[in-house]
């Protein structure tokens, strides 16, 4: 019973130790965090494939909720990508957006799917593994005629901070979206990323109470880039 034990396990780790070095993670390196379309049709976004083995790329666009389909269409939305090649997406608008005075926003989604191996390659290379396809998604800011032309560089001058009874309360009241990188509230580290849709608010909840006005705080512009900006609280 014991000499059979000492085998069973063996064999156990023996066959996940195997797992683990026949087991491959899938994914794509994509240029941009960001896709700005400035009331136009169509973008375009440079995919590459940093594996040393092919991969079947898939790619969508969703709304904000990364749930419901967006009014966008990828081009094209399924194809091959060979071993550390690089191709374009192009992102096109098929439907109107009924957001005229302020920004959209949607996730452009992509997954690297691994190639499938016949019977006979899986026996010569041994893999028992797991293949692990990763999605990488980056956000697809749409501006309509309204906003073409207007400048961004001044947004931190719509961005007002207040207090409330446990924390501080964020109000955008620009057409933009307003992507944190970064915020330090009376000397305090927010560690949540998040962003604050256009002409709407956040609350953000401190453990302690506010013992400073200083708000240090940083947005991503437009090329994912943080520009960094000092406030005082209401």
């Amino acid at each position: 019973m014991k000499f059979f034990l000492r085998i069973s396990i063996f064999t156990i780790v023996g066959l996940s130790a195997l797992q683990a070095v026949a087991s491959d993670t899938y994914s794509v390196t994509l240029e941009k965090s960001r896709l700005v379309i400035n009331n136009k049709k169509e973008s375009e976004l440079r995919v590459t494939n940093p594996t040393p083995r092919p991969v079947l790329i898939q790619s969508r666009v969703y709304s904000e909720d990364k749930v419901a389909p967006a009014p966008f269409k990828v081009v094209p939305p399924l194809f091959k990508l060979d071993a550390l090649d690089t191709s374009i997406l192009r992102v096109i608008k098929v439907s109107e957006i009924s957001a005229v005075d302020r920004e959209s926003m949607y996730w452009l989604c992509v997954k690297a799917i691994p190639p499938t191996l016949g019977e006979e390659e899986q026996a010569d290379s041994l893999q028992v593994g797991v293949k692990f396809s990763v999605s990488r998604c980056v956000k697809v800011f749409y501006r309509p005629q309204a906003l073409v032309g207007m400048k961004t560089k001044n947004l931190f001058e719509k961005v007002s901070w207040s207090r409330v009874n446990d924390g501080v309360l964020i109000k955008n009241n620009s057409p933009y979206y307003l992507n944190f990188s970064a915020l330090e509230i009376s000397g305090v580290k927010v560690s949540e990323v998040f962003y604050v849709p256009p002409f709407e608010e956040k609350k953000i909840v401190l453990a302690d109470p506010i013992s400073k006005s200083d708000v240090l705080w940083s947005l991503l512009n437009d090329f994912g880039e943080a520009e960094h900006y000092t406030s005082k609280l209401d």
